[in-house]
């Protein structure tokens, strides 16, 4: 399914005070005026999922190592949060940035995800696709690996 995100961008601060996945995390933020502890998925990258409830399977191969590194660089930590909307998860859908870095670039750079046209709010998928292709050329990340499967291609078993 893909989503097109042209919602007017919003931005605000928070803690990340949990990480759920490669590119999922609660952040404690406030949007819409509600201060709470929220669920935000990134935009722009698709991590290896750590479980996947719908079909009560483990984690997929890379998920935990990719976890702990997302862990280690988030937890703790205030983050921008430039925000679009919310996806049919309830998540909120943004980009989070750390002291000027995004962290969806990061990963990209760091071989830790796939660029993801479905959560992308702007044009930019091409140069998203150019970081991830590099970081491959590199064997960075997941792409040291073998048998590597893309999580939409994982969840669609």
């Amino acid at each position: 399914m893909m989503l097109s995100i042209t919602l007017v961008a919003q931005k605000t601060t928070g803690t990340v005070v949990g990480v759920i996945d490669g590119d999922s995390y609660k952040i404690d933020a406030t949007y819409k005026k509600v201060s709470a502890i929220y669920r935000v998925r990134i935009v722009n990258v698709d991590a290896p999922e750590r479980y996947f409830v719908a079909k009560k399977r483990p984690a997929q191969e890379y998920a935990d190592s990719i976890y702990k590194i997302v862990e280690n660089k988030l937890l703790g930590k205030e983050v921008q949060i430039t925000y679009y909307g919310k996806d049919r998860y309830e998540r909120l859908l943004a980009f989070i940035t750390l002291n000027g870095e995004r962290i969806d670039e990061w990963m990209l750079k760091e071989g830790l995800a796939w660029a993801f046209k479905e959560y992308h709010p702007q044009k930019g998928y091409k140069a998203s696709v150019k970081i991830m292709e590099q970081a491959k050329s590199q064997k960075k990340g997941l792409w040291a690996g073998s048998n590597i499967v893309e999580p939409s291609k994982w969840r669609a078993k």
